[in-house]
């Protein structure tokens, strides 16, 4: 499930959005779950969180109204005047709904920039904590020595904070999060904390792994593929997939070769296998399943011309034969091994001459595609009816 963690709607107008300046004007008008819905549906995300986006309780009530309407919107982080006598008993009457999920205050518009270390509002965060709901603190950067001296002494429960992906992790800030709870980067995975993220959950089902099939499950993926957008929920898909394949308390070779979905360049490699095979109502079936599943024909282009760019790498060192393993060719030109190794296979079955011939026409296609000098649809099928 894909979820989108931060959105607002609202019925726009200049008194309670007086924040949206002229450089925002696009905007100025009003968002609301019908005009969401379908961009939810494109993108292909499940659900949503909608967060406040003005400071009333009318806000609040506004958008769990919404949320019990359109299902789609899974959580609602709304507002309450935590430093405020009514707080309690608001809280006791908002949390009992569900779909309340946190309560956010706007610190950075408050006058007093220690306002998050007050007395009242600390008190009015030992409340809201305990019912299990959770605080999004909204700060600028002058305000960080306060937000560090408001996590020394955090109450007792969890604070959960993220972080701009650009954020230095030896800011005042972090280094105080890292002394005062526990930090995670979300970066990219390396190979053996990949290895071990699917070894703990092959554990968990009572399944071994040889360490051969687990190197073979890491290079089946796209996941050290820069140029892939193969991501660790696919990964996750794709264990989950291999589960249930292997019953017997062993992980197979046979179930990840059927279950891993990989990169796009598994596409682009069933494509040719129907072209190198001369099997082209293959390969025109496996381009127009590819479409009819929403892959825009720019999408497709791009990715055969980067498959075969590697292809044709890889055919000029082969004739060469000064590098003849993938290894070799890998860490000469920075190109991730199993996307080598895979390219050898195909590469094998034309000359270099045909491979920047065919470069060239897919190349010729891209152009038509961007230009609508021709349907995506018809470039693609006289590309492959040229080959």
């Amino acid at each position: 499930m894909k979820i989108d963690a931060h959105h607002h709607f609202w019925h726009y107008n200049t008194q309670d959005y007086g924040w949206i300046s002229d450089e925002m004007a696009v905007l100025r008008r009003d968002f609301l779950p019908a005009d969401l819905k379908p961009e939810l549906d494109r993108a292909g995300i499940d659900r949503v969180v909608s967060v406040q986006a003005r400071q009333c309780v009318e806000e609040t009530e506004w958008l769990l109204k919404l949320a019990e309407e359109n299902d789609f919107i899974a959580g609602v982080v709304g507002w309450l005047p935590i430093a405020s006598p009514e707080f309690p008993a608001l809280l006791e009457k908002f949390a009992a709904n569900p779909k309340l999920r946190a309560i956010r205050h706007v610190v950075q518009d408050e006058p007093d920039d220690r306002f998050i270390l007050g007395e009242a509002f600390n008190r009015g965060i030992d409340r809201l904590l305990s019912t299990g709901l959770v605080y999004d603190i909204l700060i600028f950067e002058r305000h960080l020595p306060y937000a560090i001296e408001f996590v020394k002494n955090p109450p007792d429960c969890t604070m959960l904070i993220f972080a701009s992906t650009k954020t230095n992790g030896n800011t005042k800030l972090m280094r105080a999060l890292k002394k005062y709870g526990t930090s995670y980067q979300f970066d990219a995975l390396n190979e053996q904390e990949l290895m071990a993220f699917a070894n703990k959950r092959f554990q968990a089902r009572g399944l071994g792994i040889s360490t051969r099939d687990m190197h073979r499950l890491i290079q089946s993926t796209g996941y050290f593929n820069k140029d892939s957008e193969y991501r660790l929920d696919h990964f996750v898909n794709d264990l989950t997939k291999i589960i249930a394949l292997c019953p017997g308390g062993r992980v197979t070779a046979e179930a990840i070769e059927s279950s891993v979905e990989g990169d796009r360049d598994k596409f682009i490699f069933n494509l040719l296998d129907g072209i190198s095979g001369n099997d082209k109502s293959s390969a025109f079936s496996i381009l127009h399943n590819e479409i009819s599943a929403g892959t825009a024909g720019m999408q497709i282009a791009g990715s055969i011309i980067s498959q075969m760019e590697v292809m044709y790498i890889v055919r000029q060192f082969m004739d060469r034969r000064e590098m003849t393993s993938p290894g070799q060719i890998s860490r000469y030109t920075g190109l991730n091994e199993y996307r080598v190794k895979k390219a050898m296979q195909y590469a094998r079955r034309y000359s270099a001459e045909k491979l920047r011939h065919m470069l060239s026409d897919i190349y010729e296609v891209n152009v038509q595609i961007v230009t609508g000098l021709l349907d995506e649809r018809t470039a693609l099928e006289l590309f492959i009816a040229k080959i």
